[in-house]
């Protein structure tokens, strides 16, 4: 589980998170620990001009983001629930937490990564 999740201090968005992480990985074979080898692959396919940048968003306060997670939850639900991965309650309180406008939480990290083949001409 990304280390940003694991340390929520709300157990029931840290359990139903969880929760997601692992169906998307046994479902579609998602793994959120992958990114953790960048920049690496890039440099070994030759690549220059190598960089990386992490996004970490905030969600909750009943946001746009909070109800992308919220909709991901409830559609993930019967899966999260048939691997015992979370009970309905907890669920539920995570549900709750996201349409809370006070709530606040991070979310999953995203890493970009990017580099130029030798010889390419430099963009704007």
């Amino acid at each position: 589980m990304p280390a940003t999740l694991s340390s929520s201090p709300h157990p029931a968005f840290r359990q139903a998170m969880r929760g997601i992480d692992e169906v998307l990985a046994a479902t579609i074979g998602t793994d959120s620990t992958w990114a953790r080898i960048f920049p690496a692959p890039l440099h070994t396919r030759g690549l220059q001009r190598i960089g990386t940048a992490v996004h970490l968003p905030t969600t909750g306060g009943a946001g746009a983001s909070a109800m992308c997670w919220a909709l991901t939850l409830t559609r993930l639900r019967p899966h999260i629930l048939e691997r015992h991965l979370a009970t309905d309650d907890v669920l539920d309180a995570a549900l709750t937490q996201l349409a809370d406008p006070d709530f606040a939480d991070l979310a999953f990290a995203t890493v970009l990564a990017w580099g130029r083949t030798p010889g390419a001409t430099p963009g704007p």
